[in-house]
C-alpha cells in the first residue's frame, strides 16, 4: 500500500513539473514560450536593429555613445549583459517574427507591472476571442467581393496595434540606466509600427475602391464604425495607436516616422481624430 501511495505521489509531482515546464495553465491552455538560443537571439535582434537604425537614431540618443557606428550584433550582445537584458531581447525577438499578441505579452511578463500586464493580457484575450468566434465579420456596406478581404484586414489591424501598444509600454517602462536594451526595444517599436502602417494602408485601399467620389476617408471610416461589430474593431485599434503616441517623444517620434515612410500619416490622422487623438 505504501509503495502504491509513493508511486502515486511521484506521478503527481512529475505531472506538476511537466505542466510547469510545458508552459500550460491549470485549465490546459498552452502558452507558447519556446527557448531561444543565444545565437538565434543575437542573429534575429541584430538584424532588426540594423534594419531600423536609420529610423530610431533620429529619436534615440545617448551622451558619449554613438551606437550608429556599432554593428547590430555588438549592440545585441551588450544588451544581453544588462539587467533583464535577455528578457528584453526575447521580447524584441517575438515582435520581429510577427508573433501573436499573447506570445508578445508572455515575453513582456516581468517587464511590466502586474496591473499593466493583466490589463493588456485581458485586451489581447478579448480580441482573440472575438476573432475566433467571428464577431469581427460584417462589412455589409462593402461590395461582396471586398468583404472577406476587408474583414481580414480589420483582424490584422487589431492584432498589430496591440503588439505596437505593448512595445511602446515596454519601452516606456524600461529603467533609465539601461542603454543597449533600449536600442533593441526602440527597433521593436519601429518594426511593430511598420506592420501597423501596412495594415492601415490596406484599410485605406478598401476606401479607395468602395466609396463614392465625394466621400472623404474620415467620413467613410466614421460610417464603417457605425456598422454592427465594426466599432469594437476600429475603436480598439485606433485607441491602441493613440495611447502609444502618449508614451513619450522617442516612441511617438519613431511611430510617426515609420508611418510617414509608408505614406500612412494622412490615413492615420482622421482615424485618430474620431477618438479625440491628434498628431
Amino acid at each position: 500500500m505504501m509503495a502504491k501511495t509513493k508511486r502515486l505521489l511521484n506521478i503527481i509531482v512529475v505531472s506538476a513539473v511537466l505542466l510547469c515546464m510545458t508552459g500550460c495553465s491549470i485549465d490546459g491552455t498552452a502558452i507558447r514560450k519556446e527557448e531561444i538560443t543565444r545565437k538565434d537571439l543575437i542573429d534575429s535582434v541584430s538584424l532588426m536593429i540594423e534594419g531600423q537604425k536609420g529610423v530610431i537614431s533620429q529619436y534615440l540618443e545617448f551622451e558619449d555613445v554613438d551606437y550608429t557606428s556599432l554593428p547590430g550584433k555588438d549592440i545585441a550582445a551588450k544588451a544581453l549583459g544588462e539587467e533583464n537584458g535577455q528578457q528584453y531581447l526575447e521580447f524584441c525577438y517575438e515582435i520581429n517574427r510577427s508573433a501573436t499578441p499573447e506570445e508578445v505579452l508572455e515575453r513582456a511578463r516581468g517587464l511590466l507591472s502586474d496591473e499593466k500586464f493583466e490589463e493588456l493580457k485581458a485586451q489581447a484575450d478579448e480580441i482573440e476571442q472575438k476573432i475566433e468566434t467571428g464577431q469581427v465579420a460584417y462589412a455589409k456596406s462593402l461590395p461582396a467581393e471586398q468583404r472577406e478581404a476587408f474583414t481580414k484586414d480589420l483582424k490584422k489591424l487589431l492584432v498589430k496595434t496591440i503588439v505596437l501598444l505593448t512595445a511602446g509600454i515596454v519601452y516606456a517602462c524600461m529603467p533609465d540606466v539601461m542603454l543597449w536594451g533600449k536600442i533593441g526595444a526602440a527597433a521593436g517599436i519601429s518594426v511593430a509600427a511598420g506592420a501597423t502602417a501596412v495594415t492601415v494602408m490596406s484599410i485605406y485601399e478598401h476606401y479607395q475602391f468602395g466609396h463614392d467620389g465625394e466621400e472623404s476617408f474620415k467620413t467613410w471610416i466614421e460610417q464603417v464604425i457605425t456598422l454592427p461589430k465594426a466599432e469594437y474593431a476600429i475603436a480598439t485599434s485606433i485607441i491602441s495607436i493613440g495611447e502609444t503616441f502618449k508614451m513619450g517623444p522617442v516612441v511617438s517620434g519613431i511611430v510617426l516616422c515609420v508611418f510617414a515612410i509608408y505614406k500612412a500619416v494622412d490615413m492615420l490622422r482622421p482615424m485618430l481624430q474620431i477618438y479625440n487623438f491628434d498628431i
